[in-house]
């Protein structure tokens, strides 16, 4: 196990984009990956392309960000 903090799981999520995929390299992943996708558009990796979802892990609150100029306000607009 090996523990690859900073960045807001970004290193981590590098790390298992890059790596083998011979099994052994398992990324616990949040939420904040679909935020870091949008907000740093030089990522070193695709979420959606590098990495493959396996499980979920537990239930937890998503938010639904646009920009300030967005017209809708609301999801129902």
């Amino acid at each position: 196990m090996e523990n690859r903090g900073g960045a807001a799981g970004n290193l981590a999520a590098d790390a298992a984009a890059k790596a083998q995929g011979d099994g052994y390299m398992l990324l616990f992943a949040q939420n904040g990956l679909a935020i870091s996708a949008a907000a740093l558009p030089d990522l070193p990796y695709s979420a959606e392309r590098d990495l493959v979802p396996l499980a979920r892990w537990r239930r937890r609150p998503h938010i639904l960000i646009v920009g300030p100029d967005f017209p809708a306000k609301n999801v129902q607009s």
